[in-house]
């Protein structure tokens, strides 16, 4: 394409000022030499950026050119070498008008791409922010791919007039597992409690439970779930509640798996209680006595 390029022309032909290139048999307008000069720059600019896409999609810059405004190689170079012969004022007019449009566009589509950028930026800003959130509330809610409150280690649980000791076992998976939950010296309820944000439905709330120096635990869903008090020495529910399915599985070791299930309008919380005695909600601890808990779970089900 170099060969059409009308600042070499000019050079050439400044160098014989009285050269006069004859009338192109087949004369193009001056409109339509500008739009072909204008194509011509585009391509050649296209070629230097982009040149392996022009080749995998097989564009040839001068085929292009000729099919596009139906002429031919010779016709081409006729018309260009009598441009810029004929007359040198009209033939800088073209160069320049021709130079006007192409920095134009080329303005325009920096600004489009800087615009894209920026905009880029500013969704990558925004899904950054986002992902931070679902970071966030997957780490409040501590959910797994499938939709389960996972949490062996019981970092993220709030204690309430309580404290965890970790279980002093050499076998690292059953350290990293297991927690002794120990009520305080507070006159109070001692519990511990997962903050979650899950919307209404059916949901199994499970968690893997052992006596030690207390024998009962108090399981519930939502503030709203009634709760279910589960007996780990003698491995029995008390007190079943209408619309709560509650279930107890015996373990290996004197672990129970105590399991409830019930509908609810909204997931805000979900708690374990510990207990001296079945009949007692409030009492002091003495900061020793305690109930040995692990692999707590949620998940929604589709009946209860």
């Amino acid at each position: 394409m170099k060969r059409f390029l009308l600042i070499l022309l000019l050079i050439i032909v400044s160098c014989d000022k009285s050269f006069k290139a004859p009338e192109p048999n087949k004369l193009i307008d001056q409109p339509m030499m500008e739009e072909i000069l204008y194509d011509i720059n585009l391509l050649k600019a296209a070629k230097s950026k982009s040149y392996k896409i022009l080749k995998d999609n097989n564009v040839q810059a001068d085929i292009y050119i000729y099919e596009k405004y139906k002429i031919d190689s010779v016709t081409l170079r006729q018309n260009i070498e009598y441009y810029a012969t004929f007359s040198f004022k009209k033939a800088k007019e073209i160069e320049e008008r021709v130079k006007l449009r192409f920095d134009t566009e080329k303005n325009r589509i920096e600004k489009v791409i800087q615009d894209s950028l920026q905009k880029n930026k500013i969704n990558d800003s925004v899904l950054h922010h986002k992902k931070k959130e679902f970071k966030d509330k997957q780490d409040i809610n501590i959910l797994d791919s499938e939709g389960l409150i996972v949490s062996n280690d019981f970092k993220k649980w709030i204690l309430v007039h309580s404290f965890f000791e970790k279980e002093k076992s050499d076998v690292k998976e059953v350290r990293d597992s297991i927690v002794k939950l120990i009520a305080n010296t507070d006159n109070n309820q001692h519990r511990v409690d997962m903050p979650t944000s899950l919307l209404e439905g059916k949901y199994e709330f499970s968690i893997y439970a052992k006596k030690n120096e207390m024998d009962f635990i108090r399981l519930r869903i939502g503030l709203e779930g009634y709760p279910v008090i589960f007996d780990l020495s003698e491995g029995v529910i008390l007190g079943t509640q209408e619309g709560v399915v509650s279930k107890i599985e015996i373990q290996d070791s004197g672990w129970y798996k105590c399991i409830i299930r019930c509908a609810v309008d909204n997931v805000s919380v979900v708690r374990v209680n510990i207990f001296d005695t079945n009949a007692v909600s409030h009492y002091p601890g003495n900061n020793i006595n305690g109930v040995y808990l692990k692999e707590p779970k949620l998940k929604k089900i589709k009946k209860l």
